[in-house]
């Protein structure tokens, strides 16, 4: 960063590209100290009503010589041009010689061409693998410095200087953990987030503040802070915020504090005899790059969805390169795009009955026609959107009809397999490509079709429900109603039935769903380590037994969702709209063992 300082000229603005978990204004203010010019920098995190205040910064700047930060351009897409019109009207022959601009921004299609292709780009990125960001750490100014890693006499004694020491390397383990879980897709964390050194900082001060006197650590101060206050900030999906409270558990607690315990998640990996600086790097060597799933709490198994991701990255990167497929193309193309559209169109079902009033009435002890009615409803406005735009795709490239902006765009997403936006806005969840899509489709329509005919089962392939909320709510108010107790009062008990087992026709059951990060195992009916590579296990039949009785429900809580990627718009709740609701599932191990593990159920699994 002090060679493109010194080599750059005031013209160009220095831009710095952010990645998950970097902060540049550390480097910054650490490069303005060393040049004697700590006072004249002058930082704006751009937002919402920012733009006046960050055209007052610039315009002093340039009189002033002082360096000027601009924080986050690109929550600021709307103000951007008008900083390339301050920037181009800058006279620089007689702005101060010693005036800079900076700016941070996220990787963004918004941010100005111009400003891109005259400044100076720098990429700051995190360290790959626990051993690196513990080296990071560890030769971080912060932790040179001997006001805070070198323990006064007047702070403790000797004991707790070393349970500190102990303390600070498991906190710096732990944060390296938690960076390295989101290259692990949904098993990581259901949501991307952007935990930074500052996280680290900000906790090792806490755990050093509240230490000092102490004869003991207080771990839940120190836990709530940690998890719930310094990372758990930035964390807004309720299941991710479960999961960070059980991995800190891992690295503080008082078997680690004390000595007891010498290993952290997986017993592949703990920490060092003597806290040095030196002897902590040379500790931390023996870490593998990449590291092994088990030290992040995952199976072993999960390295193989780890490539996975990594794979369909670089693909859709490539993907997204392609030219776009227009009428200019060869007539061998739209050849087999018609081809293609008139598969799909056949494959797409027929329009699902909706007067079913006299076979399946409204009726207050049968929460379930509702439903059914509701479902239909909701697919044959999805199958009719479906079947008129593959028709108006395939008369556009016939020349029967024009091309609109909207058949465009059809014909793009159906080149490349996948789902056109129109179909998204109505759509229920999925993650299939288009020909998988249509499949699915398919099977959801004999469902439904199933129900009609033969009236409301027992058994329901949970998949099938466009929305199955509604489902398990109107399972509830059925009973509910009949006991004539309130439906807020009213809750799931879980049984997970064998293939041989028989089930009683009073009771409701599901099928269809799928165990991700751990097994099932038939035989002894409980949830158990992955043993083969397959990412999923497919459970057995499950019953919702709607009950009243508040006593707590034992086994592991597991999530349901609808997909795989388990991420979604966040509601009041704190759950993602991707997230059903949970069942318990027996099991022999502790319930952290399989948060860590990050295992869920889902509804959907590619075919």
């Amino acid at each position: 960063m002090s060679k493109h300082t010194h080599t750059h000229s005031r013209e160009q603005p220095l831009i710095f590209v952010l990645k998950s978990g970097v902060d540049p204004l550390y480097q910054l203010n650490k490069l303005s100290d060393s040049l004697g010019i700590q006072n004249d920098i002058r930082a704006l995190s751009l937002g919402q009503g920012q733009g006046p205040a960050a055209e007052k910064l610039i315009s002093e700047g340039v009189k002033s010589g002082d360096w000027i930060l601009l924080q986050n351009c690109h929550l600021a897409s709307s103000w951007l041009p008008n900083l390339v019109t301050i920037w181009e009207e800058i006279d620089f022959q007689n702005a101060h010689k010693d005036f800079r601009l900076w700016l941070t921004s996220y990787p963004s299609e918004e941010f100005p061409t111009s400003l891109l292709q005259g400044g100076v780009k720098i990429a700051l990125q995190h360290p790959a693998g626990i051993r690196n960001n513990i080296h990071s750490f560890y030769k971080s100014e912060f932790i040179q410095s001997a006001n805070f890693y070198q323990w006064k006499k007047e702070d403790g004694n000797g004991k707790i200087e070393t349970i500190f020491h102990r303390l600070v390397y498991s906190l710096a383990f732990f944060h390296a953990v938690v960076i390295e879980r989101s290259h692990f897709g949904s098993q990581g964390w259901n949501l991307p987030y952007h935990f930074s050194t500052s996280d680290l900082e900000v906790s090792a001060r806490q755990l050093k503040s509240l230490l000092a006197g102490e004869k003991k650590p207080p771990f839940e101060a120190l836990r709530y802070l940690t998890a719930e206050c310094n990372y758990g900030g930035r964390i807004i999906d309720q299941n991710d915020r479960i999961l960070i409270n059980s991995l800190l558990k891992q690295f503080y607690n008082d078997q680690i504090s004390s000595g007891k315990k010498r290993r952290y998640l997986g017993e592949v990996y703990g920490y060092p005899e003597d806290f040095s600086i030196e002897e902590v790097q040379l500790y931390s060597n023996n870490i593998n790059i990449p590291v092994e799933p088990e030290a992040l709490g995952l199976n072993s198994f999960a390295s193989v969805l780890r490539n996975e991701n990594e794979t369909k990255l670089f693909l859709s990167g490539v993907l997204s390169t392609q030219p776009q497929v227009g009428m200019g193309r060869e007539l061998s193309r739209l050849d087999i795009v018609l081809e293609t559209g008139t598969d799909l169109l056949s494959k797409v079902p027929d329009d699902l009955l909706s007067d079913l009033e006299e076979k399946f009435p409204t009726s207050y002890h049968e929460c379930l026609n509702s439903v059914l009615k509701l479902e239909i409803e909701r697919y044959n406005k999805l199958i009719r959107l479906v079947r008129t735009s593959l028709k108006d795709l395939m008369s556009a490239l016939k020349g029967e009809i024009i091309m609109s902006l909207e058949i465009e765009q059809t014909l793009s997403k159906v080149v490349r397999n996948q789902l056109p936006d129109s179909w998204k806005k109505i759509s229920y969840e999925s993650e299939y490509e288009l020909s998988q899509y249509i499949t699915d489709l398919a099977n959801r329509v004999q469902f439904l079709n199933g129900w009609i005919t033969n009236g409301t089962p027992n058994t329901f392939w949970f998949p099938g429900f466009y929305f199955p909320h509604s489902f398990l709510t109107a399972v509830l108010e059925n009973f509910a109603r009949s006991s004539k107790v309130p439906v807020s009062d009213v809750y799931f008990r879980f049984k997970v039935f064998k293939p041989e087992e028989t089930v009683g026709s009073a009771t409701t059951c599901i099928t269809g769903l799928h165990i991700e990060g751990a097994s099932w195992d038939v035989k002894s009916g409980k949830l158990v380590e992955c043993r083969t590579m397959n990412r999923y296990t497919e459970l057995p039949r499950i019953g919702l037994i709607p009950s009243s009785d508040t006593a707590k429900l034992r086994g592991y809580r597991c999530p349901v969702y609808m997909t795989p990627r388990r991420a979604g718009e966040t509601n009041t709740a704190g759950h993602s709209c991707n997230y059903i609701f949970s069942i318990h599932l027996p099991t022999d191990d502790e319930d952290s063992h399989w948060i860590n593990r990050g295992v869920a159920a889902v509804c959907q699994v590619p075919f």
